[in-house]
């Protein structure tokens, strides 16, 4: 990933965003020498999105896992055994 300063992003902020678009360069912006931030096109933004959602979504579902042991540990009865019982299945 090639370094940018902020200065010179916006300089030449027309050249970097095409770069961006159509090449799929990234840029690491930079300020007095540190990076500040990060330039990736939206289609790279989209995937990294999707990804971050699906991983939350398998830790919900690995926090639900635990919370319904517990439930059933502490003598919890399971819906589908209420269901039966009300001869609702």
């Amino acid at each position: 990933m090639e370094s940018i300063s902020t200065k010179n992003a916006r300089d030449h902020l027309s050249d970097v965003l095409n770069k961006v678009a159509y090449t799929g360069e990234r840029y690491t912006l930079t300020r007095h020498g540190q990076g500040v931030a990060v330039l990736i096109s939206l289609d790279e933004w989209n995937a990294i999105e999707a990804l971050l959602s699906k991983l939350e979504d398998e830790e919900d579902i690995k926090d639900a896992d635990i919370e319904y042991a517990k439930f059933l540990k502490k003598g919890g009865i399971p819906l589908s055994k209420v269901k039966k019982n009300l001869g609702l299945e």
